[in-house]
C-alpha cells in the first residue's frame, strides 16, 4: 500500500489530493476469526476524503492459505461497503 502511495505521490494521481490529516490504515487482525476481520474491513475501514473520491482501492491478503483466500473472495463479493 505505501508504494501505491508514494507511486501517486510521484506519478498520475488516483486520488483526490490527500491532506496532512490523511491517513493509510493497516490492521491487524490476529484474535479474531477471518469472518469477523473480513466484517471490520467492510464496515469500518473506510477510507478519509482525500483518499474516497474515484478510490477502488481495497486489500486483503491471505498469505499461505488459499481456504481464506476464497472465504475471503466470496465475502468481497457480497460485501455491503459504506463507501
Amino acid at each position: 500500500m505505501d508504494e501505491v502511495v508514494v507511486e501517486d505521490d510521484l506519478g498520475d494521481r488516483r486520488f483526490a489530493a490527500p491532506t496532512a490529516k490523511d491517513v493509510v490504515m493497516t490492521t491487524w487482525h490476529d484474535d479474531e476469526t477471518l469472518e469477523e476481520a473480513l466484517e471490520f474491513f467492510a464496515t469500518s475501514a473506510v477510507p478519509t476524503d482525500g483518499y474516497a473520491a474515484n478510490s477502488g482501492y481495497r486489500l486483503v491478503m491471505c498469505v499461505g492459505n488459499p481456504e481464506w483466500a476464497m472465504v475471503a473472495r466470496r465475502f468481497l463479493k457480497a460485501a455491503k461497503f459504506l463507501i
